[in-house]
């Protein structure tokens, strides 16, 4: 296997070698087609393998009134894409850590929900999005009693939110989820996800991935709307804020190379930077599918995906194993891994610019469906 894997790979990169230009140009096209299209006014790409990365190429400017081009140095709002890096990231290191379990249930953190519905529902399914939990929640519903902040007025709104269905009967993707899960990792961390994961993630990969930018950051970060640049685009997220706790669910800013760091570390299994940050078994964890019987595939955290132009025909329902892995965020962001052919694929944009009426999936499809063709 080892031996096939070495023998493809080279193709592979003699292959990008030889036709770098044809491939730089049809990628441009494709994206191309998006900002023409008032998809969104600019983006960032990164094709790469467990080795190295393939092709970079930095499109467009940060909105389509100025003449700032996006480049290296662009940092994007994430989005949903924090739901992987952030909280999943965290919940599994402390997992690793011995601190605690997945089966563990959610009453054992918030006594709120003993005797109800909820009673059951456990950190896993929080991951897998098998709580039932509606999908998201308007700011407008929620209401801050005294002495209560922001982030804790938000988590007990959720709590006490009815279930669309019974725990483990489906799967509803919700960020809600992640809202719960993040206050647990603080609770047991006994510090925020910020600094437990600046502290052990993203500073022993060398990388950054921030919740909270700085005045010169800002600067640099690819505004999603006319009014917010470095501010979290989600409401809810935003109004959540960060001054008690982190949203588990959207938050982090970060740049397509950086993001490129964490999809190359999945794919050598939790090794990066001369270091094992998750054990590998772990990151096999999480990429498996434990929502076999469902309505959709999940990993911990991760979407698995298994439709065409973003995955091919080689799933079986009996199959624990993943081939193709990633996730999205609202803002325009993508995250794609091929565990098999090693290879990944980050593209950046700002399609809610300046509002949110475009939609990006063509061109992702599009896009994919042409690296797909060429692996």
């Amino acid at each position: 296997m080892s031996l096939f894997f070495d023998i493809f790979m080279k193709k592979l990169l003699l292959f990008f070698v030889i036709h770098i230009f044809s491939v730089q140009k049809q990628v441009d096209k494709i994206v191309a087609s998006g900002m023409s299209c008032h998809v969104f006014p600019g983006a960032a790409l990164i094709v790469g393998s467990s080795a190295q990365v393939l092709l970079e190429r930095y499109y467009g400017f940060y909105t389509y009134e100025c003449d700032v081009p996006v480049s290296i140095e662009a940092i994007f709002d994430l989005a949903s894409i924090s739901k992987v890096v952030g909280t999943t990231m965290m919940t599994m290191l402390l997992y690793q850590d011995g601190l605690l379990n997945l089966d563990d249930k959610v009453c054992k953190y918030f006594p709120l929900v003993k005797e109800t519905e909820k009673e059951t529902i456990t950190i896993k399914d929080l991951m897998i999005h098998v709580s039932g939990f509606q999908s998201d929640e308007n700011v407008e519903n929620i209401r801050v009693k005294d002495n209560e902040s922001h982030a804790q007025a938000v988590i007990h709104h959720i709590l006490k939110l009815p279930l669309l269905c019974k725990p483990r009967a489906q799967v509803i993707y919700s960020c809600l989820n992640f809202y719960i899960l993040a206050a647990i990792n603080e609770l047991v961390a006994g510090e925020t996800q910020e600094s437990f994961l600046e502290r052990r993630f993203f500073g022993p990969l060398g990388i950054s991935f921030k919740y909270c930018l700085s005045a010169d950051d800002k600067k640099r970060c690819v505004p999603t709307t006319p009014l917010l640049q470095g501010l979290v685009h989600d409401p809810l997220a935003r109004f959540y804020g960060l001054e008690n706790g982190t949203p588990g669910n959207a938050g982090l800013f970060s740049t397509a190379r950086d993001l490129g760091s964490f999809c190359k570390m999945i794919l050598q299994r939790g090794f990066c930077n001369g270091r094992q940050i998750l054990k590998p078994e772990l990151v096999d964890m999480m990429l498996q599918c434990h929502t076999l019987g469902l309505n959709k595939r999940r990993g911990l955290g991760f979407n698995i995906l298994e439709e065409y132009p973003f995955s091919e025909d080689h799933m079986h329902d009996d199959d624990f194993y993943s081939y193709i892995v990633g996730h999205t965020g609202y803002t325009g962001t993508m995250v794609w891994i091929d565990l098999l052919r090693k290879i990944y694929v980050v593209f950046l944009t700002n399609r809610v610019y300046p509002d949110e009426k475009s939609s990006i999936v063509p061109v992702r499809k599009k896009l994919i469906a042409y690296l797909l063709e060429l692996f």
